[in-house]
């Protein structure tokens, strides 16, 4: 589960270095990915006893967050030119 979520900012911060914007695009799908990814991991956890219920349903608050944020930048970057 770390690993997925350290992912979701490194893959990002790799790429912002002035590449363009098709490859932060294709980071960003897999930041989206990771973060799936996750969730799939966070229900799995809960269902095999690891952790309290509060810590579980607080932590898939906060990566629903981090994923529409994810979103919302997709989109931006899919409006703006694929040189920039």
């Amino acid at each position: 589960m770390r690993r997925a979520a350290v992912s979701i900012a490194s893959n990002i911060a790799e790429t912002c270095g002035g590449r363009s914007n098709r490859a932060l695009l294709a980071i960003l799908y897999i930041a989206s990915g990771s973060a799936s990814e996750l969730t799939c991991q966070l229900k799995i956890a809960s269902a095999l006893g690891f952790g309290d219920s509060r810590s579980a349903e607080a932590l898939q608050l906060q990566i629903k967050h981090v994923a529409r944020m994810l979103e919302r930048l997709t989109t931006f970057q899919r409006q703006q030119p694929p040189w920039r």
